[in-house]
């Protein structure tokens, strides 16, 4: 009698193992662009977290006498706005800033007899330097973190620093999706929050209420996470 052993896999078996290869790496690739994600938006809060440390450290150390800082939960929202020295000049400079046209616009309404210029820079380099006489309304279009410097007749005026979430010039933005007083978003949703220290003491403002604390719930792709703003 003939023995026939079998050397080979059948074409079923074959499959099977591809199969399995493929299920094994999707869940492979998918854990490690999940992990990707969540570390770019980690490092998105902390740089977010420090620059709020840091401008506490300033007003502290005197370096700095005030800041203001902006943030809105509106949908898009990839950047925040905040003010250095607003509270120590009578007549701060503003601005209105729109995060999903990243457009902003600075109202002059000071004397119309006094000279002012405003600078502006992205990257620490010089990119517009406008200089004129009476009432003026300007926009620029912000695409990076920026920073605006307003003087008036020789006189420093407050700094204005937009800032975004990620750095990342593609579409897959940092996204704030949520303001709420309770970690698990039980309570309060707040629109928009002010975090102010003048002179060591600092507040939190949701729509002019003072409030504690603050918890913002920010997303990369589905990945979520938070920060907790506190006084």
């Amino acid at each position: 009698m003939l023995s026939y052993y079998k050397n080979a896999f059948t074409l079923i078996e074959l499959l099977v193992v591809i199969t399995i290869i493929i299920v094994t790496s999707s869940s492979g690739l998918l854990y490690f662009s999940d992990f990707i994600w969540n570390q770019e938006l980690r490092q998105e809060l902390y740089v977010l977290e420090s620059n709020i440390q840091s401008l506490d450290n300033d007003v502290k150390h005197y370096r700095i006498f005030d800041y203001e800082l902006e943030i809105n939960s509106t949908s898009g929202t990839l950047a925040y706005v905040y003010y250095t020295n607003k509270f120590d000049i009578p007549n701060p400079q503003l601005i209105h800033f729109d995060s999903l046209s990243a457009t902003g616009t600075i109202n002059i309404l000071w004397n119309p007899e006094s000279l002012w210029n405003i600078k502006i820079y992205k990257n620490n380099k010089l990119l517009s330097n406008q200089v004129n006489r009476g009432d003026k309304s300007y926009t620029w279009s912000f695409s990076q973190d920026s920073k605006i410097t307003g003087y008036l007749s020789g006189e420093t005026l407050n700094n204005i620093h937009i800032n975004y979430f990620s750095h990342s010039r593609d579409k897959n933005y940092i996204e704030l999706t949520w303001m709420n007083s309770q970690k698990d978003k039980s309570g309060t949703e707040y629109n928009k929050l002010k975090i102010r220290n003048v002179w060591w003491k600092k507040e939190i403002f949701w729509d002019n209420n003072l409030v504690n604390e603050a918890y913002l719930f920010f997303e990369n792709k589905w990945v979520e996470s938070f920060i907790k703003i506190t006084k």
